[in-house]
């Protein structure tokens, strides 16, 4: 039986929770060819080999769960995240650029599922906010407080930064019409002038915060050659392989979700993809002003990261040539030449 260990560091490889046939390590390869299953230590990266019986045990349940899975990575080395419990590593050459293309074409889909939805969600949200307001101003104060209703959502439309209210129908034609009427009942005596006063200066106050707030500089920082993409705010950063979808345009059509694959399959990689923007850009590497990144730049750094999030770390193909080297050396010692 294997021992539950890391044979080079010691250290234990611990339960994934996912695997009945591998159910210690988190880091778990495989080559279905050659019948090798390995157990990878996440603290030194080391290729623990399962012996032969073990490994043609686990081959079937390992093929069949890593063929469900969006998986990318370079020639000979795919990887797919099967939970936070467990990373797999397919080995084996011929499949490898099917495992991109899948993993290009599930991007391709989120990028437009998640934008359609979320903005289905927001616009469903934002009505029905809108409304309960109002019918809980009406059940309090009656017309005044459909006067404090109609006086704010004109305040908050009117504010709103001129391209967004060019965007909305609503925030283009209501504004005014709706300050209007709320003025209208005020002069006719449904609302008191103090609080006319404070359901404009209320929501303008608040507009002003959150137009402060939209111009604290955003940037995207990394180093130069790597793909350790983070988002910084301030004094805060974000690990943008764990936030895809914050790097999505507003909008994405399939011709450009089509456009921003197809330049990506080209460059290779996000490493590759940062150096292009920036080169386009005419910007040193390294630091990317949020704000100032046309729709076309995010929807390709959009798929970069999303494939990156699926393909092998550095750390883990650099331990695969020593690996096959190991388990050649075990097998030719199993099975010496001239014997079967």
């Amino acid at each position: 039986m294997a021992k539950d260990t890391c044979l080079q560091c010691g250290n234990p490889l611990p339960a994934n929770k996912e695997l009945a046939s591998v159910p210690n390590g988190r880091l778990v390869a495989f080559d279905p060819d050659a019948n090798r299953v390995w157990r990878i230590c996440a603290k030194c990266h080391h290729w623990n080999l399962l012996g032969p019986e073990a490994s043609a045990a686990a081959m079937p349940e390992l093929v069949a769960r890593f063929a469900t899975l969006p998986c990318a990575g370079s020639e000979g080395l795919a990887k797919a995240i099967v939970s936070k419990h467990l990373d797999l590593f397919r080995i084996g050459g011929a499949q490898e650029r099917a495992a991109r293309i899948l993993a290009l074409a599930k991007a391709k889909h989120e990028l437009l599922s998640e934008v359609v939805q979320g903005v289905s969600i927001v616009i469903i949200a934002f009505a029905a906010w809108q409304l309960h307001g109002l019918y809980q101003a009406v059940q309090i104060w009656g017309l005044a407080g459909i006067a404090v209703g109609v006086l704010a959502m004109g305040t908050i439309g009117l504010l709103r930064p001129k391209a967004d209210r060019h965007r909305n129908r609503y925030d283009r034609h209501l504004p005014i019409p709706l300050l209007l009427v709320g003025a209208a009942m005020t002069a006719g005596g449904l609302l008191a002038p103090r609080l006319a006063a404070a359901s404009v200066l209320a929501p303008a106050l608040l507009m002003a915060l959150a137009r402060l707030d939209g111009h604290r500089i955003v940037t995207l920082v990394w180093t130069p050659g790597r793909g350790d993409l983070r988002l910084r705010e301030g004094s805060e950063t974000i690990d943008m392989l764990g936030f895809p979808t914050f790097l999505d345009p507003e909008s994405i059509t399939i011709e450009q979700a089509v456009e921003a694959v197809e330049r990506f399959e080209r460059l290779g990689g996000l490493p590759a993809a940062l150096h292009h923007v920036c080169e386009e850009r005419g910007d040193p590497e390294g630091y990317l002003p949020f704000q100032d990144l046309s729709d076309e730049h995010r929807l390709l750094l959009a798929v970069a990261v999303r494939v990156a999030i699926v393909e092998p770390p550095h750390e883990v193909a650099a331990g695969l040539p020593d690996a096959r080297m190991i388990a050649e050396v075990a097998e030719s010692l199993d099975h010496p030449t001239g014997q079967a």
